[in-house]
């Protein structure tokens, strides 16, 4: 599952440990911020069902701070992923890479893409109990067959071979549009660096193709951002 990062979005704040007996859960900005800060990693009082993201992504901050010896095959958010257009304290989207705009992907830039990567696959993702896709997790978008030597992505563009897939709302692109009136979304986007390539066609489902690029993944890396729809 994807789940993963969503929770943890913000921008230099920590977050409460995990042994922490708070009964709130933390703020979607302070959550992104958590995620930024480290590379992704999700903090806060889970109230679902742990899912392969979220656990691996609970260890991203001890794995950035070198408190884990590395091993083969174990995905860690080195990856470095940013965009020119997540630039205020919130990592909050402007409405062109929203449905209240032109509704295209963000510019991406990435970089420690290891050597040996066969492929690389990306996704964006929002955490919410209440998502219909059920874990809490909905997927906004799912692109693999990414070739190794990408430097990153142009807004609104994929390179030829990439490989898009089915996304929560049941749409082959990416679409960012939460419900109106539900205040600050978190949302996600993990970059992985795969070993081998994963075979797969357009209108995958990216809830079971996760499952397939966390086993087969050798690096991650993600960006947290925000989207509050009036």
């Amino acid at each position: 599952m994807m789940v993963v990062v969503l929770t943890a979005v913000g921008c230099g704040s920590s977050s409460s440990p995990s042994g922490s007996s708070s009964s709130s859960s933390p703020s979607p900005s302070a959550q992104v911020a958590s995620i930024n800060r480290s590379s992704n990693t999700q903090a806060g009082t889970k109230k679902h069902p742990e899912s392969a993201l979220e656990k691996t992504a609970r260890r991203g901050e001890a794995e950035a701070a070198g408190k884990l010896v590395p091993k083969e095959g174990s995905a860690l958010f080195t990856l470095h992923v940013s965009s020119p257009v997540l630039t205020d304290k919130e990592h909050a989207i402007p409405d062109t890479y929203t449905c209240d705009g032109a509704g295209i992907s963000p510019p991406l830039h990435w970089g420690n893409i290891p050597r040996g990567a066969a492929e690389l696959a990306l996704f964006v993702a929002s955490l919410n109990p209440s998502s219909p896709g059920g874990g809490g997790e909905s997927f906004s978008w799912a692109v693999a067959g990414l070739r190794p030597t990408l430097k990153g992505l142009s807004a609104g563009t994929l390179p030829p071979g990439a490989i898009v897939g089915r996304n929560s709302s049941g749409l082959s692109s990416y679409t960012v549009c939460p419900q109106k009136g539900s205040g600050v979304q978190p949302y996600i986007i993990v970059l992985y660096a795969l070993r081998h390539h994963l075979a797969t066609r357009h209108g995958f489902s990216a809830q079971s193709f996760i499952k397939r690029v966390e086993k087969a993944s050798i690096y991650k890396g993600g960006l947290g951002f925000t989207y509050t729809r009036k």
